[in-house]
């Protein structure tokens, strides 16, 4: 039990490292329709369930509003959120590239709907992140804001979580520390 335990803290702990230091690393190279903000959620999901990637992807947007904007505060229900859907999607279809390229579209399409919500409702459809001037181009060519910021967030949510969710694929796959429990889950 406590070997269990010391585990799924680690896992925990290695999700929240990989969030933030993806964030970083995507926005000191000024990376234009990328977050990489939620791999960390998705592994801990991936490896130890949904409720698990939900507490990663909460944590991270807590530290996140800390030390970078506190905009990130009100965006932790999507990262708890993704860690949900990858949680219960690998929960029900294993660990394969299809159910990872699945988990990834869904994970886009809910990120998508609910950050629009939350951003028009804050900042009227603008956040300050890489995708404000698609959503500025898109609303001066004649769409309005709320569906320009819906249409770019799901273009840069669609490769970002697919990217994402297919990187985990990987590491889950080809390093043997994470198969601990996922070989157990993929033979019940």
């Amino acid at each position: 039990m406590w070997n269990y335990l010391k585990y799924n803290i680690l896992i925990v702990f290695m999700g929240i490292v990989i969030n933030f230091a993806f964030t970083y690393i995507i926005l000191l190279a000024n990376i234009p329709f990328l977050f990489m903000d939620s791999m960390g959620t998705i592994l801990a999901a991936y490896v130890l369930g949904p409720i698990y990637g939900a507490i990663v992807g909460v944590l991270t947007n807590i530290i996140l509003s800390f030390s970078l904007s506190y905009y990130h505060l009100y965006f932790a229900i999507i990262n708890a959120l993704i860690g949900i859907i990858a949680g219960l999607i690998i929960k029900k279809f294993k660990i394969t590239i299809i159910s990872s390229i699945s988990a990834g579209i869904t994970i886009a399409i809910a990120a998508s709907v609910i950050g629009t919500i939350i951003s028009a409702i804050l900042t009227g459809g603008l956040t300050g992140g890489t995708i404000d001037s698609f959503i500025k181009s898109l609303n001066e060519s004649g769409i309005d804001i709320t569906s320009a910021s819906f249409a770019a967030r799901l273009l840069t949510n669609i490769l970002d979580k697919i990217l994402s969710c297919i990187l985990v694929y990987i590491i889950v796959k080809k390093i043997p520390f994470f198969q601990r429990y996922v070989d157990l889950n993929d033979k019940k």
